[in-house]
């Protein structure tokens, strides 16, 4: 990406870069460039429509699934918010699938660093953390604002998690924890701002030692009794 480029305008085509499968930030830099003209700026970045992002991309769109260009066009027009960026989050570690045995997938309802200090229909990101019994790691943060404006953002924010199998937060509300139970994500709550090393360990104190029969079977284990987590959490 052009150094030229303004840092938040950098930050913006990145980001929209990124929602999209196979569109590097460079490829998205040359086909703005292509379709606004240098230099790129705040209001031409905001013009750009879901149908002039394709015509600029060409063949490379073909097979990008509509809502991802919808992402991707709400990041450069800066409606989705660039809210993953913060610095007092760790970097984002790299994974494989199945390099970690015995293993699930824990979101965090964040807002600040990595604090779970936040509902899950107000959040600004979710933390994605891969976890075993002895070992976590920070794989992934997805921006939660790009809800707003949707149909219906609760369904949005659930599919933005939907490869996780718990969700970690401060408060949810009815609908939310339906569609949440309806996409098999189990929710845990807890009542106090906290770090979310802090609510890991617990999950962990599980893993190593009674988990719950849905729990053995996400990590290849045999089916175990019936757990509790104890507190500040409260199973929903």
């Amino acid at each position: 990406m052009s150094n030229a480029l303004p840092e938040p305008l950098a930050l913006r085509i990145g980001l929209a870069a990124r929602v999209l499968p196979g569109v590097s930030a460079a490829r998205m830099v040359t086909a703005l460039i292509s379709l606004l003209r240098y230099p790129l700026t705040d209001q031409k970045l905001k013009r750009v429509s879901i149908g002039r992002l394709r015509s600029a991309l060409g063949d490379q769109q073909r097979t990008i699934p509509y809502r991802a260009m919808a992402d991707a066009v709400a990041f450069l027009q800066d409606k989705a918010g660039v809210d993953v960026i913060d610095t007092t989050i760790p970097p984002v570690s790299r994974y494989t699938e199945g390099e970690m045995p015995n293993s699930l997938r824990v979101a965090i309802a964040s807002s600040h660093g990595t604090a779970v200090d936040a509902g899950f229909t107000d959040c600004l990101r979710f933390l994605i953390y891969q976890v075993s019994g002895s070992e976590m790691r920070l794989i992934d943060v997805r921006g939660a604002v790009g809800s707003k404006g949707r149909r219906d953002p609760i369904a949005w924010r659930v599919r933005l998690i939907g490869d996780c199998h718990i969700v970690v937060l401060k408060s949810v509300n009815t609908p939310a924890a339906a569609g949440l139970s309806k996409a098999g994500i189990h929710l845990l709550k807890t009542d106090m701002t906290q770090q979310a090393e802090g609510c890991i360990h617990e999950v962990q104190a599980v893993l190593t030692a009674a988990p719950p029969p849905w729990m053995g079977k996400v990590m290849g284990l045999p089916e175990l009794e019936r757990w509790h987590f104890p507190r500040p959490f409260a199973v929903q």
